[in-house]
């Protein structure tokens, strides 16, 4: 009786075991641009960045432009210490990691990334950084990205999913990938 108790519990573990396994390596839906022979995967849709309203358009593609085409000695990602951290990181990971790839294959540009976290974003800057601001909507009400010449571009979103579509907005425009 005993063995036939463990081996039904045996069974039962092993089944749960298989089904958590199946429900975690499900491959979330992804979505790929193919620009310059080289493929991007994204969580989002980027057709979805169409939404995210640009202050000044012509700023940012300028501001774009010069990371395309300058060596920048850092590449850094500011966020407020007071901010949504979970959902700053998961845009940080996403920017820097196809940045990174993206500039190196596209570009021949080796970009390096820290981040800075602040209390406020009076901060002094250097125009040899390229800067990356990051307020979600615990510190902005609306969804904004705002370019400054020659290298600042600041994402303002006022949820955590405009925050995620704002990011692939910027790193579309940063590669030259026209949507």
């Amino acid at each position: 009786m005993k063995n036939k108790i463990l081996i039904a519990s045996i069974i039962v573990a092993a089944i749960i075991l298989i089904f958590i396994f199946f429900e975690l390596t499900k491959k979330q839906k992804t979505f790929t641009i193919e620009f310059k022979n080289i493929t991007f995967e994204f969580r989002i849709n980027p057709k979805l960045t169409k939404n995210i309203k640009v202050e000044n358009q012509t700023i940012l593609e300028e501001v774009c432009n010069i990371v395309r085409n300058f060596q920048f000695n850092n590449y850094t990602i500011v966020f407020s210490e007071n901010d949504d951290l979970a959902s700053i990181a998961l845009v940080s990971f996403e920017m820097v990691y196809k940045l990174t790839y993206g500039l190196k294959k596209l570009y021949g540009i080796n970009a390096k990334f820290s981040g800075l976290a602040v209390k406020d974003f009076e901060f002094k800057k250097d125009l040899n950084t390229f800067y990356l601001i990051l307020k979600s909507f615990k510190i902005s009400n609306q969804t904004i990205i705002k370019a400054k010449l020659p290298n600042i571009i600041e994402i303002n979103a006022a949820n955590k999913d405009d925050l995620e579509i704002a990011g692939v907005k910027v790193i579309l425009c940063i590669l030259g990938i026209k949507i």
